[in-house]
Protein backbone atom coordinates (compact mmCIF):
# COMPACT_ATOMS: atom_id res chain seq x y z
CA UNK A 1 0.00 0.00 0.00
CA UNK A 2 1.20 3.50 -0.80
CA UNK A 3 2.46 5.47 2.19
CA UNK A 4 1.61 9.16 1.89
CA UNK A 5 4.77 10.06 3.78
CA UNK A 6 6.93 8.31 1.21
CA UNK A 7 7.21 11.33 -1.06
CA UNK A 8 8.84 13.68 1.42
CA UNK A 9 11.01 11.00 2.99
CA UNK A 10 12.30 9.99 -0.45
CA UNK A 11 13.14 13.61 -1.27
CA UNK A 12 14.78 14.32 2.06
CA UNK A 13 16.59 11.05 2.65
CA UNK A 14 16.96 9.26 -0.70
CA UNK A 15 15.82 5.65 -0.29
CA UNK A 16 17.62 2.61 -1.66
CA UNK A 17 15.67 0.24 -3.91
CA UNK A 18 16.93 -3.01 -5.40
CA UNK A 19 14.69 -4.65 -8.00
CA UNK A 20 14.63 -8.43 -8.09
CA UNK A 21 16.96 -9.88 -10.73
CA UNK A 22 15.20 -11.27 -13.79
CA UNK A 23 15.66 -14.67 -15.29
CA UNK A 24 16.30 -14.24 -19.00
CA UNK A 25 17.27 -10.58 -19.13
CA UNK A 26 19.69 -10.88 -22.03
CA UNK A 27 16.93 -12.02 -24.37
CA UNK A 28 13.63 -10.61 -23.17
CA UNK A 29 14.03 -7.41 -21.19
CA UNK A 30 13.67 -3.69 -21.61
CA UNK A 31 16.08 -1.61 -19.56
CA UNK A 32 14.37 1.11 -17.53
CA UNK A 33 16.48 3.83 -15.95
CA UNK A 34 15.26 5.94 -13.03
CA UNK A 35 17.35 8.63 -11.39
CA UNK A 36 15.72 8.10 -7.99
CA UNK A 37 14.81 5.06 -5.92
CA UNK A 38 11.37 6.54 -5.29
CA UNK A 39 10.74 6.60 -9.05
CA UNK A 40 11.82 2.98 -9.44
CA UNK A 41 9.38 1.92 -6.73
CA UNK A 42 6.54 2.98 -9.05
CA UNK A 43 7.45 0.16 -11.45
CA UNK A 44 6.22 -3.44 -11.21
CA UNK A 45 8.64 -5.65 -9.30
CA UNK A 46 9.82 -9.13 -10.14
CA UNK A 47 8.85 -9.22 -13.83
CA UNK A 48 10.93 -10.94 -16.49
CA UNK A 49 10.44 -8.35 -19.23
CA UNK A 50 11.94 -5.29 -17.52
CA UNK A 51 15.21 -4.64 -15.79
CA UNK A 52 15.48 -1.50 -13.66
CA UNK A 53 18.59 0.54 -12.91
CA UNK A 54 18.62 3.38 -10.38
CA UNK A 55 21.26 5.67 -11.80
CA UNK A 56 21.26 8.67 -9.50
CA UNK A 57 20.64 12.13 -10.95
CA UNK A 58 22.42 13.66 -13.92
CA UNK A 59 23.72 12.74 -17.33
CA UNK A 60 26.95 11.04 -16.28
CA UNK A 61 25.18 8.65 -13.91
CA UNK A 62 22.39 7.97 -16.42
CA UNK A 63 24.88 7.18 -19.18
CA UNK A 64 26.68 4.66 -16.95
CA UNK A 65 23.42 2.88 -16.16
CA UNK A 66 22.37 2.85 -19.79
CA UNK A 67 25.72 1.43 -20.88
CA UNK A 68 25.52 -1.28 -18.20
CA UNK A 69 22.05 -2.30 -19.35
CA UNK A 70 23.15 -2.40 -22.98
CA UNK A 71 26.13 -4.53 -22.01
CA UNK A 72 23.70 -6.86 -20.25
CA UNK A 73 21.78 -7.43 -23.48
CA UNK A 74 18.56 -5.44 -23.08
CA UNK A 75 16.62 -4.81 -26.27
CA UNK A 76 15.58 -1.23 -25.59
CA UNK A 77 15.87 1.61 -23.08
CA UNK A 78 13.27 3.70 -21.26
CA UNK A 79 13.94 6.89 -19.31
CA UNK A 80 11.35 6.85 -16.51
CA UNK A 81 10.69 9.32 -13.72
CA UNK A 82 9.82 12.92 -12.95
CA UNK A 83 10.45 16.04 -14.99
CA UNK A 84 10.20 19.82 -14.81
CA UNK A 85 7.27 21.50 -16.52
CA UNK A 86 8.21 24.33 -18.87
CA UNK A 87 4.76 25.51 -19.98
CA UNK A 88 1.75 26.61 -17.91
CA UNK A 89 -0.53 24.01 -19.48
CA UNK A 90 1.22 21.19 -17.57
CA UNK A 91 0.38 21.06 -13.86
CA UNK A 92 1.94 18.67 -11.38
CA UNK A 93 1.31 15.04 -12.29
CA UNK A 94 0.93 15.69 -16.03
CA UNK A 95 2.22 12.83 -18.17
CA UNK A 96 4.96 13.47 -20.71
CA UNK A 97 5.59 11.10 -23.60
CA UNK A 98 7.91 13.17 -25.78
CA UNK A 99 8.62 12.31 -29.38
CA UNK A 100 11.95 14.17 -29.29
CA UNK A 101 14.62 15.21 -26.80
CA UNK A 102 16.42 18.48 -27.52
CA UNK A 103 20.07 18.79 -26.51
CA UNK A 104 22.83 21.30 -27.16
CA UNK A 105 24.08 18.89 -29.85
CA UNK A 106 20.78 18.55 -31.69
CA UNK A 107 17.69 16.41 -31.26
CA UNK A 108 17.23 12.77 -30.29
CA UNK A 109 13.99 11.18 -31.53
CA UNK A 110 12.45 8.34 -29.59
CA UNK A 111 11.40 5.13 -31.34
CA UNK A 112 8.34 6.17 -33.36
CA UNK A 113 6.59 2.78 -33.42
CA UNK A 114 7.04 2.20 -29.68
CA UNK A 115 5.97 5.78 -28.92
CA UNK A 116 2.80 5.43 -30.99
CA UNK A 117 1.86 2.12 -29.38
CA UNK A 118 2.34 3.40 -25.82
CA UNK A 119 0.54 6.67 -26.57
CA UNK A 120 -2.42 4.84 -28.09
CA UNK A 121 -2.52 2.43 -25.16
CA UNK A 122 -2.54 5.17 -22.53
CA UNK A 123 -5.14 7.26 -24.35
CA UNK A 124 -7.36 4.19 -24.65
CA UNK A 125 -7.23 3.91 -20.84
CA UNK A 126 -8.36 7.52 -20.46
CA UNK A 127 -5.02 9.22 -19.81
CA UNK A 128 -4.20 12.69 -21.07
CA UNK A 129 -0.59 13.23 -22.02
CA UNK A 130 1.73 15.59 -23.85
CA UNK A 131 3.93 14.44 -26.71
CA UNK A 132 5.70 17.78 -26.90
CA UNK A 133 9.48 17.82 -26.99
CA UNK A 134 11.58 17.48 -23.84
CA UNK A 135 14.75 19.46 -23.25
CA UNK A 136 17.99 18.33 -21.67
CA UNK A 137 19.24 20.40 -18.75
CA UNK A 138 22.54 19.95 -16.90
CA UNK A 139 21.30 21.80 -13.81
CA UNK A 140 18.25 22.00 -11.57
CA UNK A 141 15.83 24.61 -12.92
CA UNK A 142 14.85 26.35 -9.70
CA UNK A 143 12.87 29.36 -10.94
CA UNK A 144 10.15 30.12 -13.49
CA UNK A 145 12.58 32.40 -15.33
CA UNK A 146 15.10 29.58 -15.73
CA UNK A 147 12.41 27.26 -17.06
CA UNK A 148 11.07 29.89 -19.48
CA UNK A 149 14.58 30.61 -20.74
CA UNK A 150 15.18 26.97 -21.58
CA UNK A 151 11.78 26.57 -23.22
CA UNK A 152 12.45 29.62 -25.38
CA UNK A 153 15.59 28.04 -26.84
CA UNK A 154 13.88 24.91 -28.18
CA UNK A 155 10.11 25.13 -27.72
CA UNK A 156 10.11 22.21 -25.27
CA UNK A 157 7.32 21.50 -22.78
CA UNK A 158 9.40 19.70 -20.15
CA UNK A 159 12.97 18.99 -19.11
CA UNK A 160 15.10 16.52 -17.20
CA UNK A 161 18.78 15.77 -16.66
CA UNK A 162 18.96 12.13 -17.77
CA UNK A 163 16.89 11.33 -20.88
CA UNK A 164 19.31 12.80 -23.42
CA UNK A 165 22.21 10.73 -22.08
CA UNK A 166 20.10 7.56 -22.11
CA UNK A 167 18.90 8.32 -25.62
CA UNK A 168 22.45 8.85 -26.86
CA UNK A 169 23.50 5.43 -25.55
CA UNK A 170 20.47 3.82 -27.20
CA UNK A 171 21.22 5.57 -30.50
CA UNK A 172 24.86 4.49 -30.46
CA UNK A 173 23.84 0.90 -29.69
CA UNK A 174 21.13 0.85 -32.35
CA UNK A 175 18.39 0.21 -29.77
CA UNK A 176 14.88 1.70 -29.49
CA UNK A 177 14.43 4.39 -26.87
CA UNK A 178 11.42 5.84 -25.06
CA UNK A 179 10.81 8.53 -22.42
CA UNK A 180 7.98 8.39 -19.88
CA UNK A 181 7.92 11.22 -17.36
CA UNK A 182 5.52 12.98 -14.99
CA UNK A 183 5.75 16.66 -14.09
CA UNK A 184 6.91 17.20 -10.51
CA UNK A 185 7.48 20.94 -10.34
CA UNK A 186 5.41 23.01 -12.78
CA UNK A 187 6.47 26.20 -14.49
CA UNK A 188 5.36 28.52 -11.70
CA UNK A 189 7.10 26.54 -8.91
CA UNK A 190 10.16 28.17 -7.32
CA UNK A 191 12.59 25.99 -5.40
CA UNK A 192 14.68 27.28 -2.49
CA UNK A 193 18.04 28.42 -3.91
CA UNK A 194 20.00 25.98 -1.75
CA UNK A 195 18.15 22.86 -2.94
CA UNK A 196 20.41 22.13 -5.93
CA UNK A 197 23.59 22.14 -3.84
CA UNK A 198 21.91 19.98 -1.18
CA UNK A 199 21.30 17.03 -3.52
CA UNK A 200 23.28 13.90 -2.74
CA UNK A 201 24.45 11.30 -5.25
CA UNK A 202 21.16 9.38 -4.89
CA UNK A 203 19.03 12.43 -5.70
CA UNK A 204 17.85 12.94 -2.13
CA UNK A 205 18.42 16.04 -0.06
CA UNK A 206 21.09 15.84 2.60
CA UNK A 207 19.36 16.28 5.94
CA UNK A 208 22.18 18.45 7.25
CA UNK A 209 21.85 20.75 4.23
CA UNK A 210 18.09 20.94 4.67
CA UNK A 211 18.50 21.95 8.31
CA UNK A 212 21.08 24.59 7.43
CA UNK A 213 18.94 25.95 4.62
CA UNK A 214 15.86 26.20 6.80
CA UNK A 215 17.81 27.82 9.62
CA UNK A 216 18.99 30.50 7.21
CA UNK A 217 15.58 30.93 5.61
CA UNK A 218 12.72 29.36 7.62
CA UNK A 219 10.14 30.55 5.06
CA UNK A 220 11.59 28.02 2.61
CA UNK A 221 9.79 25.29 4.55
CA UNK A 222 6.57 26.02 2.68
CA UNK A 223 8.25 25.57 -0.70
CA UNK A 224 9.90 22.36 0.47
CA UNK A 225 6.63 20.90 1.71
CA UNK A 226 4.96 21.93 -1.56
CA UNK A 227 7.69 20.08 -3.47
CA UNK A 228 7.06 16.96 -1.39
CA UNK A 229 3.34 17.11 -2.19
CA UNK A 230 4.10 17.58 -5.86
CA UNK A 231 6.51 14.66 -5.79
CA UNK A 232 3.81 12.40 -4.34
CA UNK A 233 1.41 13.52 -7.08
CA UNK A 234 3.98 12.84 -9.81
CA UNK A 235 4.76 9.43 -8.36
CA UNK A 236 1.08 8.56 -8.31
CA UNK A 237 0.91 9.31 -12.05
CA UNK A 238 3.99 7.20 -12.68
CA UNK A 239 2.58 4.32 -10.64
CA UNK A 240 -0.74 4.34 -12.49
CA UNK A 241 0.98 4.41 -15.88
CA UNK A 242 3.30 1.59 -14.84
CA UNK A 243 0.32 -0.54 -13.84
CA UNK A 244 -1.33 -0.04 -17.24
CA UNK A 245 1.85 -0.63 -19.24
CA UNK A 246 2.79 -3.63 -17.13
CA UNK A 247 -0.60 -5.27 -17.66
CA UNK A 248 -0.86 -4.39 -21.36
CA UNK A 249 2.71 -5.12 -22.42
CA UNK A 250 3.62 -1.49 -23.03
CA UNK A 251 7.12 -1.91 -21.67
CA UNK A 252 7.92 -4.47 -24.34
CA UNK A 253 9.70 -3.35 -27.46
CA UNK A 254 7.35 -2.60 -30.34
CA UNK A 255 7.63 -5.05 -33.24
CA UNK A 256 9.48 -3.63 -36.23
Amino acid sequence: MYDASDGISSILLGKVFSPRPTADSRLTTTGIICALAAEAKCLPAGTDDIRVHISGPGAVAARKSAEALVAGGVQGLISYGVAVGLVPQLPTGSLLLPATIYTNKGSLPVDARWHTRVKTLLISHGYSLSSGAMADTPVVLATPLAKQALAATCNAVGADMESAAIGAVARDAGLPFLVIRAVVDPLEQTLPPWVASALDEDGGLRLSSVCKGLLRQPTDLGALLALAREFRCARQSLREVADVLGQEGGFRIANT
